[in-house]
């Protein structure tokens, strides 16, 4: 027993020499602060050296000194150049006549073309550092690009150009989007404009690249017959289809009776792989720019229940003959019975394919309103309901052009736009405090910016070995599976106290740091063994010190640096 307990009182003294040992090496290293010593030139006084004055004398030779000046050279007979066996054809530059020939002239110059417009392509890349909205818009090359501010909702940036698509008893709004694209540049930071040249049925495969389609009863071609109220061909049912399938968008706006028949129409084209119900007023629709939380205007969501829960279907409220919705007319008025009272209209019901949303049915008569706004009298009803509806047209546009696996093109800002994060402080700053220079410099004024923790395993030199290490801090956690890593690096953490918990060889020990802004705070992590007993050690170094400082004084490490956002963040 004796032995047993001398042998851990040795063991205990050997590990505490060896921990006191790497502390100070740690400290040492951290108090090692660079510092910028200047060279110091050695003060001589300047020696005036006297300017050197040289004078030039000619001198002439003299036949008589210099016979051999006034003998004559032979006379070197003069080579004549042979004549050429073959006569050279002359030509002008940049002219000859078999690289311009009339013949070659239009098929070369329609090659260079090509080649000079691929490498402008080439060059120009995906980047917009250089590049207006504007510039894209007059190129042509796109119905639609988007710019995207993550830091703002309003503040997307871009161009679309709408098509108007004419068919058998729906058009694509004549009017109505010449006035939502006016509204949407004098209200918006987007550039919409309408094709003036509308297109007969839907079947050219430029239209397979918009984003959005408008199909508003009675604005296409007449119909062929009484019923149905809207008709498509084979041919243009397959062009919708492969539309729907890459990520358009349509939008079906008319009377019950003509929605009755859309409906029919889409259960064809998406088959088993769609379906239709309501959209809740949690859906992005009505959030994309303005914020609609109870739907848009003359919608009542609250006959619907439980709408974010119900299961898709092809089962559309068709209304009976005394039912019919005629709370405001089509372009076309005689498409549905008016004689019925009026009823509330049904609201956005959305048509999905294959979880994503292929189209929207509305009987919220948007488009009319839309025309409305071309009334002088401001006073009028129909005036009055324009404002609201054009809003919704501003949402329904920018959320067609910006939802994921759309058919927009969608960058990045570029560099002259992206904006710095704007950090809010949490209190006040009292202007009329000055800071006494004899104190100090005020280190409170860093509390905003971000921290560091730095974890380090100690001793020097060693890494984290085979297995994973998970340390957790300020709700954040970070999973390492790297065995040659000898430290990581956990960046944009708030000044104040933290608790960091090391996992590591199946054992978890916790610390109580405090972190200032704008500086590291250094942990040492290290195994202590006794027998077959082992446990981790974590300390925390008192030597704080600046983010860059902290990288040079242990550049000879592997240091895994990660930068934490959100919640939770988990790195391999």
């Amino acid at each position: 027993m004796s032995l047993l307990l001398h042998v851990i009182l040795l063991t205990q003294v050997q590990s505490w020499r060896t921990q006191n040992e790497q502390v100070e090496k740690f400290r040492a290293r951290l108090r090692q602060v660079p510092r910028f010593e200047p060279k110091r030139l050695l003060s001589t006084k300047p020696t005036n050296i006297p300017a050197q004055r040289m004078q030039y004398r000619r001198q002439e030779a003299h036949a008589a000194e210099r016979p051999e000046l006034a003998a004559e050279l032979p006379q070197t007979p003069l080579l004549t150049p042979p004549e050429l066996a073959q006569v050279l054809r002359r030509f002008t530059v940049a002219a000859k006549a078999d690289t311009f020939s009339p013949k070659a002239s239009q098929r070369q110059a329609e090659r260079a073309m090509s080649a000079s417009s691929a490498l402008r392509d080439s060059l120009r890349g995906e980047s917009l550092d250089l590049l207006r909205v504007e510039d894209l818009a007059a190129a042509g090359n796109r119905p639609a690009v988007i710019l995207i501010d993550p830091t703002s909702q309003r503040d997307v940036t871009g161009f679309v150009t709408l098509r108007r698509v004419r068919t058998h008893g729906a058009g694509g709004g004549r009017g109505g989007l010449d006035v939502l694209a006016r509204h949407m540049r004098d209200h918006t930071r987007l550039l919409v404009q309408v094709d003036p040249n509308p297109t007969d049925l839907f079947l050219s495969p430029a239209l397979l690249n918009d984003p959005i389609h408008f199909f508003i009863a009675g604005g296409g071609l007449n119909l062929i017959g009484d019923e149905p109220r809207w008709q498509l061909s084979e041919r243009e049912k397959e062009m919708l289809r492969g539309y729907i399938q890459g990520g358009g968008l349509l939008f079906i706006e008319g009377g019950n009776l003509f929605l009755r028949d859309a409906v029919r129409i889409l259960q064809e084209i998406v088959g088993a792989a769609g379906g239709m119900r309501p959209l809740p007023p949690t859906h992005p629709v009505y959030h994309a720019f303005y914020q609609f939380d109870s739907g848009f205007p003359s919608e009542v969501k609250s006959t619907y229940s439980m709408l974010e829960s119900r299961p898709t279907s092809w089962i559309y409220p068709i209304r009976g003959p005394d039912e019919v919705i005629t709370g405001a007319p089509n372009i076309n008025p005689d498409l549905d019975d008016t004689s019925a009272p009026q009823q509330p209209p049904v609201g956005l019901w959305g048509v999905e394919y294959e979880g994503r949303l292929a189209a929207i049915l509305s009987d919220l008569n948007m488009h009319q309103a839309w025309l409305g706004a071309w009334a002088a009298d401001e006073a009028s009803a129909l005036d009055l309901q324009s404002g609201p509806k054009l809003a919704a047209g501003v949402n329904l546009l920018v959320y067609a052009l910006t939802r994921d696996g759309g058919k927009a093109v969608r960058r990045a800002l570029p560099a002259w736009m992206t904006k710095r994060p704007v950090t809010k402080p949490t209190a006040a700053i009292d202007d009329t405090t000055r800071a006494d220079v004899e104190i100090g410099f005020d280190e409170s004024l860093y509390d905003d910016l971000a921290g560091a923790v730095g974890v380090v395993v100690a001793p020097l030199g060693s890494s984290f070995g085979p297995g994973s290490v998970r340390i957790s801090v300020g709700g954040h956690q970070v999973e390492l599976f790297r065995d040659d890593v000898q430290g990581v690096l956990l960046n944009n953490l708030p000044a104040g106290d933290h608790w960091v918990e090391v996992t590591w060889q199946g054992k978890t020990e916790a610390v109580l740091v405090h972190i200032d802004g704008g500086q590291v705070a250094t942990v040492t992590v290290s195994v202590q063994r006794l027998a077959m007993i082992k446990r981790i050690v974590v300390q925390v170094q008192s030597d704080v010190v600046g983010y860059a400082d902290w990288l040079r004084t242990f550049d000879d490490l592997m240091i895994e640096e990660i930068f934490l956002e959100g919640e939770q963040i988990f790195a391999e």
